[in-house]
């Protein structure tokens, strides 16, 4: 008979004193659950409270969720919709006193970045006066679950994703050949994709296609090529435009070209397509006014989709980007040495793949004209894709923030590998101080409720409990003092029994405690042990299990013998025997009669959240915890099909377990030996400049005598055993010069190796820096842009180049921020290079620029004259109610010379000692902005 894993449930019997009776409920604290596949998501609030009645009821948006008793903290409050618009708020109120209440802001939630659903592509069938479509879509990671359709917005119907949506008998619009379909997950209006799709049953000429080519600047003449989407047609068309008639051509000598047209400053140049059947089948085309060759090849704002991973460990990439004057022949697109194919353009998007998720490779990918590779942009993913990352969470910091010697708040902050709406507990000396997600980084803490001054803070992902970080911290601020006494068990477990005996196991919360510790008492176990404040976990025993006593355990505090907490265990202890690992069942993974993983499982009497380790031929696989049985291993570390595999409990090694396997299919031999490097990254420097480095190891078909690592440029060489989750090897002496590289090789098969550095050198604190770009003003001027850019820069040089889409702007001193920079198209995407002029530090953003209305600037400004008066400059307003809030006076490059308010109804601006030059007279008035220029001359 199989022994199920005891599950112990403790109730506790609050006893908290506290100095006042008036009921109170403490700061609400609340923790969201990541989005489900409908875009909903759950809350959970808790919170302390004090002389309550035994209820209480929850609020908020105009719902109420319910009404709920405290001691079923936390309560789940869901579905919620995560539409990125609703601001969400709770408000708690007890029930018997209505008067006692809190109330938290939560905000918005979306899930939207999150939804993954493409419509791909549409078949279709014609008939008289209907049209049949075919719908084929996609969802990730599976295709599970319902969408809906929209067609020119009328509700079509829900159909699965895990097959093609058909909608039969949809009526042919004959004075709208173009249908918009909007797909969206079903109770989720966030996640949709649109495609706009041209009648294939109607007549019609669209999505079209030119390139200005042969430009000649000397004699002021262009060539244009022309291509566009034709169905439902004749054999050929007409071609004209601007009174012209171009001619007469067949559909299948697409593209067509049109030469020699001639730069005109007047001509807005427009291209109409008359099929030779129906004058009623047309297509146009605006190019615009072509006075220059202007019309450069443009490849532009790539975006990147990251796909999940497939099971076998590889993903998909989706690239989007835009495009100007580019050829008829396409676009390729290639990356690290991988030609990826030859593409249309005016796709949705571009999936690239499989590639491999192997958590070191940095992949790029280079998109350029299939004509004219000069024309082309790059996109590069911003970190490797690990399809099997093990998480990592590095060492926490602690800023403080202090009034005198007393600690206000502080902040924490760490590294990790983590997504932002993934979420994590935070301790401090055993308090839990609550749950976050790793996006909110850094954490502001203003409540205190464990021992100082040295504090042992600890970090548990929630996804995965194995994944944790423990830091100790001194503090130099000093604890404020008052309030009420509170104490508490906090984190509670018990041992394996050991010949009859068991010790429980925990953490202790406590608020305003007393200085001289605290004990433990077993009420029916004769047992009393006294402790001090301070420690992150405690043990108390030995006890007697007898499968009969339910034991009750008092904490209190010394010093305040009133603060005090019980609590009673609701199951007997020691009645499912010793640890035990058994009936272990090891499944092989073979692909091709090859084996590439295996699934273990095995019988067990351990808690979820313990851990084990595996072994196999002696070499360690890694550690795991029970709750996560059965587990898939695609790490092979033996090349034997014969395999000794060693399990061990990590708490209590006696608890150990081995099985001897033959695998049937083949084992890889030696030469399919893999390593690699992830997650490399340096430690911070010390005083000396000295530093560590931390990296994890990716192994396959590995010997079982371990590893070592050897610099090629530095004298360090050291030895490892495979399987720890994170290496620590140094200290290296951080010159802000030296990438520093190695060498890893297996013992057993030298030639298995791979080689790697740091990608940057370390410790350079005084190293050049630009960083933290911004626009901080954008204003509309004469119907074009002003903006205002500033930035941060340490260790600099005395000036900087500044590129704006390619293009040099202009070279700037870095003591004339913030500049001002004209004249920019409205609505227009611009990219921005920042590089100092001396030093190799640099900065890139992207920015678009505001819609004007250029006719509310001439309203405001209509009658605004400025004139010179000797060495000043005269401003005067005549309009009535029109107002300007500020002057500013700024030179050719953008530098601002001088700015001053405006009041009354005329304002001087002293010009004497000014250089000669052009300048500029800004008139402010909120988004609006008035230029004069001046030619200042003495």
């Amino acid at each position: 008979m199989k022994i199920k894993c005891l599950l112990l449930v403790f109730v506790l019997i609050s006893n908290f004193t506290f100095a006042q009776n008036n009921c109170e409920i403490g700061q609400l604290r609340y923790d969201k659950t990541e989005c489900s596949a409908d875009g909903s998501f759950y809350v959970f609030l808790t919170f302390e409270k004090a002389n309550t009645s035994n209820s209480f009821v929850v609020l908020g948006n105009g719902k109420n969720y319910g009404t709920f008793l405290y001691e079923n903290l936390p309560v789940k409050i869901g579905p919620l919709k995560a539409d990125c618009t609703t601001d969400y708020e709770f408000l708690v109120k007890d029930k018997e006193f209505p008067d006692c209440q809190r109330f938290v802001e939560m905000g918005t939630n979306c899930c939207s970045n999150d939804c993954l659903m493409y419509l791909d592509s549409i078949g279709h069938e014609c008939h008289d006066a209907t049209i049949d479509l075919t719908l084929f879509t996609s969802r990730f990671p599976e295709n599970t679950g319902q969408y809906k359709v929209k067609i020119n917005g009328e509700s079509q119907g829900v159909y699965n994703f895990s097959s093609p949506g058909q909608i039969n008998g949809l009526t042919i619009d004959v004075d709208n050949p173009v249908m918009e379909i909007i797909t969206c997950v079903l109770e989720n209006d966030a996640c949709c994709d649109t495609l706009y799709y041209v009648n294939p049953c109607y007549c019609s000429i669209s999505q079209f296609k030119t390139q200005v080519f042969d430009c000649n600047q000397e004699d002021s003449t262009f060539s244009v090529k022309i291509d566009f989407t034709a169905t439902m047609t004749g054999d050929s068309f007409v071609l004209g435009g601007n009174n012209t008639t171009y001619g007469f051509f067949a559909y299948n000598d697409l593209p067509v070209s049109i030469e020699n047209l001639p730069f005109s400053a007047t001509t807005f140049y427009e291209f109409l397509v008359i099929d030779e059947n129906s004058s009623f089948c047309f297509g146009a085309y605006e190019l615009g006014i072509v006075d220059s060759c202007r019309f450069e090849c443009n490849i532009s704002n790539p975006e990147i989709d990251i796909l999940p991973c497939t099971e076998d460990d590889q993903f998909y990439v989706r690239i989007k980007f835009d495009e100007e004057n580019t050829s008829h022949s396409g676009v390729r697109i290639r990356g690290n040495g991988v030609f990826y194919g030859q593409y249309d353009y005016g796709q949705h998007y571009y999936q690239i793949g499989p590639l491999n998720g192997d958590c070191n490779k940095m992949y790029e990918f280079l998109l350029f004209d299939a004509e004219n590779e000069a024309c082309r942009t790059e996109i590069v993913l911003e970190e490797p894709v690990c399809c099997n990352q093990e998480c990592f969470i590095g060492e926490l910091s602690v800023t403080e923030n202090c009034d005198g010697d007393k600690l206000t708040f502080f902040i924490v902050n760490f590294e990790h590998n983590q997504p932002p709406t993934h979420t994590f507990n935070l301790w401090a000396n055993g308090i839990k101080l609550g749950t976050f997600a790793y996006g909110s980084l850094p954490i502001t803490i203003t409540n205190f409720p464990f021992a100082f001054p040295t504090v042992e803070f600890k970090v548990i992902n929630l996804a995965d409990e194995a994944c944790r970080k423990t830091t100790v911290y001194v503090f130099e601020c000093k604890k404020p003092e008052g309030g009420d006494c509170g104490i508490t068990f906090g984190d509670f477990s018990v041992s394996d029994c050991e010949n009859g005996k068991f010790f429980i196991n925990f953490s202790v919360l406590s608020e305003n405690p007393g200085n001289q510790g605290f004990k433990v008492v077993s009420e029916n176990g004769n047992l009393s042990k006294t402790y001090q404040y301070g420690l992150a976990h405690y043990s108390f025993g030995p006890l007697t299990g007898d499968c009969v006593t339910k034991y009750s355990f008092v904490i209190q505090d010394i010093a305040k013998p009133d603060c005090k907490k019980t609590l009673t265990m609701e199951e007997a202890v020691c009645c499912s025997g010793d640890c035990y690992i058994r009936e272990v069942d090891i499944e092989p993974i073979c692909v091709q009669d090859t084996l590439r993983g295996y699934i273990l499982n095995f019988d067990h009497n351990q808690s979820a959240n313990k851990l084990f380790g595996l072994w196999a031929n002696n070499v360690k696989v890694g550690n795991y915890t029970f709750g996560a049985l059965p587990i898939t291993i695609n790490n092979i570390n033996f090349n034997t099909r014969v395999v000794t595999f060693k399990i061990i409990n990590l708490e209590n090694e006696a608890c150990r377990k081995e099985r001897t396997v033959e695998f049937e299919c083949i084992v890889p031999e030696n030469e399919d030996c893999a390593l690699g490097v992830v997650n490399a990254e340096s430690g911070e420097c010390n005083s000396e400049d000295g530093f560590f480095i931390f990296f994890s190891l990716t192994h396959q078909n590995t010997g079982n005598q371990g590893f070592k690592i050897q610099g090629l440029n530095n004298n360090y060489i050291a030895q490892f055993n495979y399987g720890e989750n994170r290496y620590k090897i140094g200290p290296f002496k951080g010159d802000c010069e030296t990438k520093y590289r190695f060498k890893i090789f297996d013992i057993a098969h030298p030639d298995c190796l791979t080689e790697w550095s740091m990608a940057e050198p370390v410790c350079c604190g005084d190293g050049c820096l630009i960083s933290g770009p911004e626009i901080t003003k954008a204003e509309c001027v004469n119907g074009l842009v002003d903006i205002t850019l500033n930035f941060e820069h340490n260790n600099t040089s005395g000036s900087f180049t500044l590129k704006m889409n390619g293009q040099v702007r202009g070279t700037y001193q870095y003591q004339d921020l913030p500049i001002i920079i004209r004249n920019l198209e409205p609505k227009k995407v611009y990219s921005f290079f920042i590089k100092d002029n001396e030093k190799e530090c640099s900065e890139e953003f992207a920015f678009t620029t505001p819609e004007c209305s250029v006719s509310a600037e001439e309203t405001i400004f209509s009658h605004a004259k400025v004139f010179r008066t000797g060495d000043d400059i005269m401003i005067t307003l005549k309009n009535p109610g029109q107002k300007v809030t500020n002057v500013v006076l700024t030179d050719i490059l953008g530098r601002q010379m001088y700015k001053t308010g405006f009041s009354g109804a005329e304002q001087n601006i002293p010009l004497g000692s000014t250089p000669t030059g052009i300048y500029f007279i800004n008139l402010q008035n909120g988004l609006y902005t008035k230029t004069f220029k001046v030619v200042w001359s003495k």
